[in-house]
């Protein structure tokens, strides 16, 4: 296997494809301010939407270079794109030019990366359990 091929089955993947989704989810908040300006709630309603379209994308992209054992990879994968979510969050939320207070992200935008997970662990057990279905 050479290295290209090696660096796109690793964790490494794992890592540009949960800070493409941080970076992705974060345009489409910006393309999505004049919509917060005019009805907060509209907003409130499309950002889960985008994130689980982009956590569906992102996850297909990553699951490519994965071996069997889907389950466990989209777990892990989805943990780990929460935590990169909220940390790369913070440079703006907590130092950055939208400052609130951690408690207040939390409440108003952290919580809903909680889907995370639990849409990258499904997919991978719906993953794995269609692999083993008769062809």
């Amino acid at each position: 296997m050479g290295k290209l091929a090696k660096l796109f089955n690793s964790p490494v993947m794992m890592l540009v494809y949960g800070f493409l989704l941080w970076l992705t989810t974060f345009l489409v908040s910006v393309a999505l301010g004049p919509v917060k300006d005019y009805s907060g709630q509209l907003f409130d309603s499309l950002m889960p939407v985008a994130i689980a379209l982009l956590t569906v994308w992102f996850l297909y992209l990553y699951f490519k270079g994965v071996p069997p054992g889907f389950a466990r990879a989209g777990l892990v994968a989805g943990v780990v794109w929460l935590v990169l979510n909220i940390l790369l969050d913070q440079l703006l939320f907590a130092w950055g030019p939208m400052r609130m207070s951690f408690a207040d992200y939390m409440y108003d935008i952290g919580f809903t990366y909680f889907m995370i997970p639990p849409i990258t662990a499904g997919a991978g057990y719906l993953m794995d359990w269609a692999r083993k279905l008769p062809r």
